[in-house]
């Protein structure tokens, strides 16, 4: 997690919890489900992500070995904290999402869909967000593939990549087909 100048941690370090929520609310699924769906996705993974501000206690132990602290869940910052977990399955040739469960205290008050970006090389998912709840890994396969066949002069191409990169490729007289191999291409 990377959280840059937060008022929320003056006192004490940032601690993020994620945990696999196999099970939670029907009415909850549902909410999850309905947005994955709405906006073309499957489901992947559900995750529980907790912030807490952590004071740890002069050096103790537990029994687990880990350090203890008192925490204070933190719910809401004031800026943006970026991500990123490392997933369990290769999701290659997948466009990657979060669906977000947003509220107001107790109260749910809907689902959001974010913007991640998936570094194939550590099959990571990275996103940003400013509140700690519930949240679904979400997928689609990416079909986004185009066929065009370039009979003569320039073809300009502008593409935006995951993290929204923009670049432009250009093909320069790179084709010229007389109409019958234009028919036999189909």
């Amino acid at each position: 997690i990377n959280i840059s100048n937060d008022q929320s941690f003056s006192n004490g370090t940032a601690k993020l919890e994620v945990n696999d929520v196999a099970s939670m609310a029907s009415n909850r699924m549902e909410g999850f489900e309905s947005k994955a769906t709405d906006e073309g996705y499957d489901i992947e993974n559900y995750l529980g992500i907790s912030l807490y501000n952590s004071i740890y206690k002069g050096g103790k132990k537990d029994s687990n070995g880990n350090y203890e602290s008192w925490d204070t869940p933190v719910e809401n910052i004031d800026n943006k904290a970026t991500i990123t977990l490392e997933l369990e399955n290769d999701m290659s040739g997948k466009n990657l999402a979060i669906v977000h469960e947003t509220h107001n205290g107790d109260e749910i008050t809907g689902y959001e869909l974010i913007d991640a970006v998936y570094n194939e090389e550590n099959n990571t998912i990275t996103f940003e967000t400013d509140s700690f709840s519930n949240y679904a890994i979400v997928s689609k396969e990416n079909t986004e593939t185009e066929k065009y066949i370039l009979t003569s002069g320039n073809v300009t191409f502008t593409f935006t990549d995951e993290a929204n990169h923009d670049f432009e490729v250009t093909l320069m007289d790179a084709l010229t087909l007389a109409d019958e191999e234009l028919e036999s291409l189909g």
